[in-house]
């Protein structure tokens, strides 16, 4: 989740009225794993690429992944077929934050084309666990905060071939 001021839909409405880049709705970059370090309880610190054992860990720590729709926070298998680890459970490291975060954030504020004045802030909502065949169905994300404008995904390499189900891990 990306967060930026006090008045968000206003304030977003004047940032995309000044911006140059018309057609800039999305943006990838890529960083080195070299020195990110996330700790979840009940798992310890993973390994990138994500092992085999670690995705039968989150996976048995993990709940059904829920979704918003309007007000409403729901848990339907055929809307929303993942593993979701909250973000009590998570630990990341802020040397990582601080090093590779922020650098990032303000080079997607400019891919974005947002004014140089708007300082990103990136805020964790969960961990979420796709094994093979899971899926989210094409969705709008809902706001997580009245200072939301976008989501930003971290995708972590893994080495799991097989998933979780049923709420327990499987043999991968």
């Amino acid at each position: 989740m990306i967060v930026w001021g006090r008045e968000p839909q206003e304030r977003l409405a004047k940032l995309l009225g000044m911006t140059t880049k018309r057609d800039a709705y999305s943006a990838r970059r890529t960083a080195a794993p070299d020195d990110l370090q996330i700790d979840i309880a009940g798992v310890g610190a993973l390994t990138i690429p994500v092992s085999a054992a670690q995705a039968r860990k989150l996976c048995a720590i993990a709940r059904p992944a829920r979704y918003g729709m309007g007000e409403q926070t729901l848990t339907d298998p055929r809307v929303r077929n993942t593993w979701e680890v909250p973000k009590s459970r998570v630990r990341i490291d802020k040397q990582w934050r601080d090093r590779t975060l922020a650098p990032m954030l303000a080079a997607l504020r400019d891919d974005l084309g947002l004014p140089k004045d708007c300082r990103l802030k990136a805020e964790l909502h969960a961990v979420l666990v796709y094994a093979p065949g899971q899926f989210f169905v094409p969705h709008q994300d809902s706001e997580k905060s009245d200072a939301m404008v976008g989501t930003l995904s971290l995708i972590l390499p893994g080495s799991s071939r097989g998933g979780c189900t049923g709420g327990r891990a499987r043999r991968l």
